[in-house]
């Protein structure tokens, strides 16, 4: 736990908490900003947004058996237990423009039993009408939320959370969120409210079931199955940009055939055909497959390429040397000067991959990229090295990892499980080139943000750091695993987080922070609070 977070460590009193909210009400008076202009309004919003500028009235215990084993006690990653709205309170003292990337996965609001709001509403109905200016009859609007799932009281509860998240991203930090189609227009708006139309970056598209199965018999019908889940990415501010992000690769079948060109030993171009045609064990493998050798073309490599090691081993033992054109013109500073069949491996600012450039005898610049910049090792759910395109905003075919996603980390959760693929490759993205990055998750549910980091760690020995904050939610009927020795969803979370850690150690043994700190976020009284004080 960082020095200043145990600083904060203590209770506001009863008397200071009731001052704060009295200077916080002066802005409350006026709201025709408010209430003017395009916006997202919903019961509540008044109330979230007094929420969200309340400071805290719990205490932060260490779980000391916990954090004094030899695994975590020099640990710097942090688990909390207890009501994420009142550890966000917490961390805001501490990790205030601090944080480099957080993912939460919320609850989808989906009308099945997965969330409803709950509140105690601390204040009196006349103290709510004397800050937030209310009537009666907005008061009694307001309570009509409590204990419902609608998608105000959806809202009433997400934002408050949302609003101190934004507070404590770094200046280039990003925010993940998955949704569904149930709340992914509101949150949409809600998001471009809290931290800026203009620091959207994209929603991506990830595609979690295939039409199969169940599904198949009502697709048959002409019924549009739901084969996609949403995943909302926003930026602190602009200085995001200013951060190098790694980019994804998916693989692509097949063989391209715009690579119809070969750099010979003397940097010469040949025909790539010809290469084919004049490679014996080539021409015996296109035999096989009922093509001549007068009829090997780079059309029937690519048709064939799939199907036959032969064929993909030749291409990468050449890869070097197949090369493709390319039409456009680059400029080319004043400073290089290009020589009549001299070919330059030339590098633009504007272009990661080199490419070679020559002149012909009529002055015409040509242009050649080496197809060995078009494989990479791919981020698919089979990772392969091989052709491949830089992922968009569609992630495709993650239902792969959807198989076996309730026993992932080894612990048996079936409400909701995120593949760890999906978190680490949302982290690969955003972080890979901070190896001291913090991470936040406010929803830790089954703890796959913990786990996606600590993979992360080991493949470059970083130092990233987790927070993860769950509440100590009873497990519903039914989701217990058999012969589990826990029952609330934040034990499973730290049981999770302690059998990936070992697995990681076993089967990599890189040296990386494997423990964690554990803190409990309670309520205390008014008394204890003074006794404290």
């Amino acid at each position: 736990m960082s020095e200043s977070l145990e600083k904060e460590n203590h209770c506001i009193g009863l008397k200071e908490r009731i001052e704060f909210n009295q200077d916080f009400k002066l802005d409350w008076h006026d709201k025709d900003e408010i209430r003017d202009g395009y916006q997202l309004k919903w019961i509540g919003k008044d109330y979230a947004r007094l929420q969200s500028g309340m400071m805290t009235e719990t205490v932060i215990i260490p779980n000391n058996e916990h954090n004094n084993k030899e695994e975590n006690k020099n640990s710097k990653n942090l688990f909390f237990t207890g009501d994420n709205l009142e550890v966000l309170r917490h961390l805001q003292n501490a990790y205030a423009n601090t944080i480099d990337m957080i993912y939460i996965d919320p609850p989808y609001n989906t009308g099945s039993q997965d969330f409803a709001y709950n509140d105690n509403f601390e204040f009196s109905d006349e103290k709510l009408k004397e800050m937030l200016g209310f009537t009666d009859e907005e008061i009694k609007r307001l309570h009509t939320i409590n204990g419902r799932s609608s998608h105000s009281a959806w809202l009433t509860f997400m934002y408050p959370r949302l609003k101190i998240a934004k507070k404590l991203l770094s200046n280039s930090g990003v925010i993940f969120i998955s949704i569904d189609d149930n709340e992914q227009a509101n949150l949409k708006l809600l998001c471009d409210e809290i931290f800026g139309e203009e620091n959207f970056i994209d929603t991506l598209m990830v595609e979690m079931s295939n039409t199969g199965g169940m599904k198949v018999g009502a697709a048959k019908t002409g019924t549009i199955t739901k084969n996609g889940e949403f995943v909302l990415l926003y930026a602190c501010s602009e200085e995001y940009r200013k951060i190098e992000r790694t980019p994804l690769y998916d693989f692509i079948p097949g063989y391209d055939t715009h690579f119809n060109l070969y750099l010979g030993k003397n940097k010469e171009i040949i025909d790539f055909c010809d290469v084919l045609k004049s490679n014996y064990v080539i021409v015996e493998e296109f035999k096989k497959f009922e093509i001549e050798k007068n009829n090997i073309s780079v059309k029937k490599l690519s048709e064939f390429f799939d199907k036959s090691e032969i064929l993909q081993n030749f291409v990468l033992e050449e890869i070097n040397n197949i090369v493709r054109p390319r039409d456009e013109v680059p400029l080319i500073p004043s400073d290089i000067k290009l020589e009549n069949g001299k070919w330059l491996e030339y590098h633009s600012e504007k272009r990661i991959e080199p490419y070679f450039l020559t002149i012909n005898e009529s002055g015409t610049i040509i242009q050649l990229v080496p197809m060995l910049y078009n494989y990479r090792k791919t981020d698919d759910f089979k990772p392969k090295y091989g052709r491949s395109v830089i992922r968009g905003d569609y992630w495709k075919n993650f239902w792969l990892d959807m198989g076996n996603i309730s026993k992932e980390g080894d612990v048996e959760y079936k409400n909701g499980k995120k593949p760890v693929r999906l978190i680490k490759q949302l982290a690969k993205w955003a972080i890979r080139s901070n190896k001291r990055a913090f991470v936040l998750d406010f929803f830790a549910g089954s703890a796959t943000t913990a786990h996606a980091v600590m993979q992360l760690n080991t493949e470059d020995n970083g130092f990233r750091q987790y927070i993860m904050v769950q509440i100590a939610d009873k497990m519903k009927e039914g989701t217990v695993p058999k012969n589990a020795t826990f029952s609330t969803i934040d034990e499973l979370s730290r049981r999770r987080i302690e059998l990936s850690a070992n697995k990681i150690k076993q089967e990599t043994n890189a040296d990386i922070d494997y423990g964690y700190k554990h803190y409990y976020v309670k309520e205390v009284d008014v008394n204890t609070i003074n006794k404290i004080e």
